[in-house]
């Protein structure tokens, strides 16, 4: 809900395996304070909205299995403080965006099972030196593995 945006001293959310549907609001992303945000298997649909590099302190996100469409937006380079980054099983489609670089602290990436077709790893992807888990199963990526 909506109303959880209110909440502005928030550190975790984590909802788990909730029949929520709808979309995810764009509120949640306001909250300074929060860290982790966990909204796997909630039944959510629409787009990842883009307020989502409001939120600067956020070092757990995880969105899988949910059925999130459209791509993933480019303001998720905002999110210095991310750690981990779990996108599994959507309908994500479109390039994996270049400002993932920005991410020096990510350290686990899971984007496996969505329809990412053609999409490459951008050169940027190559400076994610933190990086040390990468699911990327069944997306459809395209190219090669190299930094040129």
């Amino acid at each position: 809900p909506t109303e959880l945006g209110l909440l502005t001293t928030l550190q975790t959310i984590s909802l788990r395996e909730n029949p929520l549907k709808g979309t995810i609001p764009p509120e949640l992303f306001q909250l300074a304070q929060l860290e982790v945000l966990v909204l796997e298997a909630c039944e959510l649909g629409g787009s990842i909205p883009t307020e989502l590099g409001n939120a600067a302190s956020l070092e757990v996100l995880n969105l899988g299995g949910n059925d999130l469409t459209s791509t993933i937006p480019s303001e998720i380079g905002s999110l210095l403080s991310l750690e981990s980054l779990t996108l599994v099983q959507n309908s994500l489609a479109g390039p994996i965006p270049s400002e993932i670089g920005n991410l020096q602290n990510l350290v686990a990436l899971f984007i496996s099972d969505n329809s990412m077709e053609g999409a490459t790893l951008p050169k940027e992807f190559y400076r994610l030196e933190n990086l040390e888990t990468l699911y990327g199963n069944s997306c459809s990526l395209e190219g090669t593995l190299s930094t040129e």
